[in-house]
């Protein structure tokens, strides 16, 4: 089979964007070409199918194909770190349906439901301003962080999710010995689910002797240093999460003039920010 006499007419790249890592995180091959200048394509039909499918929205699924479908520079989206997600998808959001995107919000105040245009591109623009942090230094450790990947990141959300619909489960649980059981089993996950998070977000920990980077033994520290490093760790994954989601933008009631906050996410299969 010969050339495709229709191929000038194939999608072409409607803009092109920085990956906000730089590439610093990620392995030999896994993006080909400019980190500072990726091409963005805008959805097919198919990937539009994928936004509307739940198993394939649920699992991470499509957010994965879509990336690679519009973005195919990237080879595996799955092992695309977390604070070039939301970029990424926002530039594809952009390249398919263009710069505006309608969100309905009730008022706080008075209750009145409005719909408000945000400007996507300011969205660009702010990834485009901030810094991953990725230092934790004690007297005696530096700690180096490092994004989670969306594989991690994904698995991750869903047994959260998991998690807080048992909570939600244990209403109906009657004998309070066997609540208490079920109660103390959850909260045991919870505590595993957290070490997972904080040893697969540390690149390294480096002492006056000896720098340790391999995860078995960081997973291993992570299981028994004392709550002050602990707690550290997880104020300044914690407050990398909170820089690296999507800004707030700022609307205004028409009917009462009530100023609010209004949150998105790109990302439909993100149940609760955990990476």
């Amino acid at each position: 089979m010969g050339q495709n006499p229709l191929q000038k007419y194939f999608r072409q790249p409607k803009i092109f964007i920085q990956l906000p890592s730089l590439g610093l995180y990620y392995p030999p091959g896994l993006v080909q070409g400019d980190v500072n200048r990726l091409p963005i394509y805008g959805m097919t039909g198919m990937d539009e199918i994928l936004v509307k499918t739940p198993d394939a929205l649920l699992t991470g699924e499509s957010t994965v194909r879509i990336i690679q479908s519009c973005c195919p520079g990237i080879q595996d989206a799955w092992q695309v770190c977390n604070i070039d997600i939301e970029p990424l998808l926002t530039a594809i959001r952009i390249a398919t349906f263009g710069e505006k995107m309608s969100l309905s919000r009730k008022c706080g105040n008075c209750g009145a439901e409005h719909t408000y245009d945000v400007d996507l591109t300011k969205s660009l623009d702010y990834f485009k301003t901030i810094k991953y942090e990725n230092k934790v230094v004690t007297k005696e450790l530096s700690i180096t962080l490092k994004p989670l990947v969306y594989k991690d990141s994904n698995q991750f959300g869903i047994k959260n999710f998991e998690i807080q619909q048992r909570f939600k489960q244990m209403i109906a649980i009657e004998n309070p010995e066997e609540r208490q059981a079920v109660l103390s089993n959850l909260y045991n996950e919870i505590a595993n689910l957290q070490k997972q998070i904080y040893s697969l977000s540390i690149e390294s920990v480096e002492t006056a002797d000896v720098k340790v980077e391999e995860h078995a033994y960081i997973k291993e520290w992570i299981e028994n240093c004392d709550k002050e490093i602990f707690d550290l760790i997880g104020d300044k994954i914690g407050e990398n999460n909170e820089r690296w989601a999507m800004p707030s933008n700022k609307v205004k009631c028409s009917e009462c003039e009530h100023e609010q906050l209004v949150n998105m996410t790109m990302d439909h299969s993100d149940f609760f920010g955990l990476a």
